[in-house]
């Protein structure tokens, strides 16, 4: 018995040891990854993709310049928002014990993370393209980041593919041209039918495609939550949330100045402290 105890003791100690180099490496790798293909991506777009575009379409050059310019602002400024945000939680002050059976210390939806090595209110999940947990003060950021890497993206693969049609002559079929389109981008640089520029570009068709499937599939995850009254970890669980109305659930979230936030990248107050104090949590058998 004792044994199997210090077997297991070693087992935790090492996944400990071994845990924290991996996730911050996946830390570093994330956020860097998120930094330089939008900012690289940027610049593509800025000055390669829209100038020839403009040129070909016989638009300004300007206007496709200025879109792309607000979409990339928000996206990054979001992020920025996101991941520089405090998520702890708080010393509180001492209390009676009256008061501590009432409002306990811990609130009920802040848990500890592992690889932040803290206690996050509201704690949704880590995210490693952040660096940090999403919570109860960063969440309207990392949906308005989720919500304009996801246009970013689309514009980004849009514009991109209609410049490869017109310098290239590359055919679009539709969603399925993503099936093909690679394999046989490949084959043409291996036969020098095609240049390394052009495999590049098809690579970066690839990468849009993600960050556009990924952003949205992250806001309409959130939104979701947002309505609910859920966290990931509650949803995962199958426990209930709060016996709070939609609109509560809203504001609660994303503040009372939702659509500033929507439009620009500010920094935003919070409606209320993330502790939930006297706010009751729903039982798991409660019936709608």
């Amino acid at each position: 018995m004792g044994s199997a105890d210090g077997l297991k003791q070693t087992d935790n100690w090492i996944s400990r040891s071994l845990g924290t180099p991996v996730t911050t490496a996946l830390n570093v790798i994330g956020v860097s990854y998120y930094m330089t293909v939008t900012t690289l991506g940027a610049i593509l777009e800025w000055f390669v993709i829209l100038p020839e575009l403009s040129r070909a379409l016989g638009v300004s050059a300007v206007s496709l310049q200025l879109l792309l310019l607000y979409l990339f602002v928000n996206a990054m400024g979001n992020y920025l928002l996101a991941s520089s945000c405090d998520v702890r939680l708080k010393k509180r002050r001492r209390i009676s014990a009256r008061s501590a059976n009432r409002y306990p210390m811990i609130p009920f939806r802040a848990h500890y993370c592992k690889v932040c090595d803290q206690c996050v209110l509201k704690r949704d999940h880590h995210c490693f393209v952040l660096g940090k947990c999403v919570g109860y003060h960063n969440q309207k950021y990392f949906i308005y980041c989720s919500l304009h890497t996801a246009l970013v993206s689309v514009y980004a693969l849009l514009t991109t593919a209609m410049y490869m049609h017109v310098s290239f002559r590359t055919k679009f079929w539709g969603a399925f041209t993503f099936f093909t389109l690679l394999p046989s981008s490949i084959e043409r640089w291996l036969l020098g039918l095609a240049g390394l520029h052009e495999l590049l570009l098809v690579l970066f068709l690839y990468i849009c495609l993600t960050g556009a499937l990924a952003g949205l599939g992250f806001f309409v995850w959130h939104m979701f939550l947002v309505v609910m009254g859920l966290t990931t970890h509650e949803a995962i669980n199958g426990e209930r949330g709060t016996d709070t109305s939609i609109w509560e659930n809203f504001t609660d979230t994303l503040g009372k100045y939702w659509l500033l936030g929507v439009l620009f990248p500010v920094p935003l107050p919070q409606y209320g402290s993330g502790m939930y104090e006297g706010i009751t949590k729903l039982p798991i058998n409660h019936q709608d």
